[in-house]
């Protein structure tokens, strides 16, 4: 029985199953998305730059601020696929990093000088832009808390 025990244990402390999802994500999904983001953000917004200059401003501290979360973003997710010391605690800080740069995004596009009717067109989308900010943080936050994957696999680091 115990050597069944050591053997689920062992199986546990790797890479694999959500927590390689969390690593992809990391890695790979959140960065790309950043990019289409900063990409189609600056196309869009480019023709309304003469017409209101708020807009350039807003456009190039939301692409800067981007841009250091998604290097945050690449070094949690490599800190657990190859599972360094403190990984868990890189991406729970990198996580609340990125709830904070969520709720700091919530208020740019208000201070770019818009119309209020463009404002109030903004609203719905900024604000599905939250709540799908606050579900990746509290799933992953979540789960980084009670994985027994996590905790097998980072058992000699401090979760």
């Amino acid at each position: 029985m115990t050597d069944f025990k050591n053997e689920q244990l062992e199986e546990r402390k790797r890479v694999g199953g959500w927590l390689l999802l969390l690593c992809f994500a990391l890695i790979i999904g959140s960065p790309l998305r950043t990019l289409f983001n900063i990409v189609t953000s600056i196309k869009a917004a480019s023709e309304l730059f003469d017409l209101f200059p708020g807009i350039r401003n807003l456009v190039y501290i939301d692409s800067i601020l981007s841009i250091i979360l998604m290097a945050l973003s690449i070094r949690a997710g490599i800190a657990l696929w190859k599972i360094k010391p403190n990984a868990v605690e890189i991406t729970k800080k990198y996580l609340f990093i990125f709830l904070g740069y969520s709720v700091i995004s919530l208020f740019l596009p208000f201070t770019a000088g818009l119309p209020a009717e463009a404002n109030d067109m903004m609203l719905p989308e900024v604000a599905k832009g939250a709540m799908q900010s606050l579900i990746f943080f509290g799933i992953w936050y979540w789960y980084l808390s009670v994985s027994k994957r996590v905790a097998a696999t980072y058992s000699s680091y401090p979760l």
